[in-house]
C-alpha cells in the first residue's frame, strides 16, 4: 500500500517536471519568435528608411544636377552673347554713322541711357548738332561710329536679361539693343576691307517688338 501511494507521487512529480519542462520550453520559443519577429520588423523598417533615404538622395541629387546643367547651359549661352556683343561693337566701330528714326521719346531713352542726360541743346552733348526733327513726329539722330559703340554697351549693360532689373530703360534696352545690333550687322556685312559705311535705320512699334526689321 505504501510503495503504491510512493509510486504514484514519484509518478505525479515527474508528470510536473516535464510540464514544467514543456512550458519554459513553449515560453522560449514564443520569446524566440517573438525576438525574430521584432529583429524581421526592425530588419524591414531599416531597409524602408534605407530606400526612402536613397530614393530622397536621388532625387535631390538629380535636381542638383538639372539646376547645374541649367546653369552651364546658361553660362554658355551669357557667354556666347557676350562674344556675339564684342563682335557687334566691333562692326559699329567700322561705321562713320547710323542715321537712326524714331519716336523722341526713344532717342530720349537711348541718350538717358548712353549718357545720362537728354539735352541735346547743350553743346556739351555728345548729340548736339546731330539730332533732326522730321514731318511726321519722328526724330533722326546721326550716331557715329564711336557713339554708336557707347550706345550698344550702354543698352547691353543695362537690359541685358542675365540680370534682374525691373526699370523702365532695362525693358527698353533689350529690344533696342537687338534692333540696333541687327542693324549694324545689315549695314556692316556691305563693306569691305578698311571701308567705312553710312546707313540707315528707321525704328516703329512692330519693329521694336521684333528688335529684327529696318530699312537701309
Amino acid at each position: 500500500m505504501i510503495k503504491r501511494i510512493l509510486d504514484q507521487w514519484t509518478a505525479n512529480q515527474e508528470q510536473k517536471r516535464r510540464w514544467r519542462e514543456e512550458d519554459r520550453a513553449e515560453r522560449k520559443a514564443a520569446e524566440r519568435a517573438a525576438a525574430e519577429k521584432a529583429a524581421a520588423e526592425a530588419d524591414a523598417k531599416a531597409l524602408t528608411d534605407a530606400m526612402v533615404k536613397a530614393e530622397s538622395e536621388a532625387k535631390a541629387q538629380e535636381a542638383a544636377d538639372a539646376q547645374a546643367a541649367e546653369e552651364a547651359k546658361d553660362d554658355e549661352v551669357m557667354k556666347a552673347v557676350v562674344r556675339d556683343h564684342v563682335g557687334i561693337r566691333h562692326k559699329a566701330a567700322t561705321l562713320s554713322t547710323l542715321r537712326f528714326t524714331c519716336h523722341q521719346d526713344t532717342v530720349d531713352s537711348l541718350a538717358r541711357i548712353t549718357f545720362d542726360s537728354t539735352s541735346w541743346t547743350d553743346p556739351a552733348h555728345p548729340w548736339h548738332g546731330r539730332v533732326t526733327f522730321n514731318d511726321d513726329d519722328t526724330v533722326t539722330v546721326a550716331i557715329s561710329g564711336v557713339h554708336l559703340v557707347q550706345v550698344l554697351e550702354a543698352l547691353f549693360n543695362t537690359g541685358n536679361p542675365w540680370v534682374s532689373r525691373k526699370s523702365t530703360d532695362a525693358r527698353l534696352a533689350w529690344p533696342l539693343y537687338l534692333f540696333l545690333s541687327n542693324q549694324v550687322r545689315r549695314v556692316a556685312q556691305d563693306a569691305e576691307d578698311g571701308e567705312m559705311l553710312s546707313g540707315t535705320a528707321r525704328l516703329d512699334e512692330n519693329a521694336l517688338r521684333g528688335g529684327t526689321h529696318g530699312t537701309s
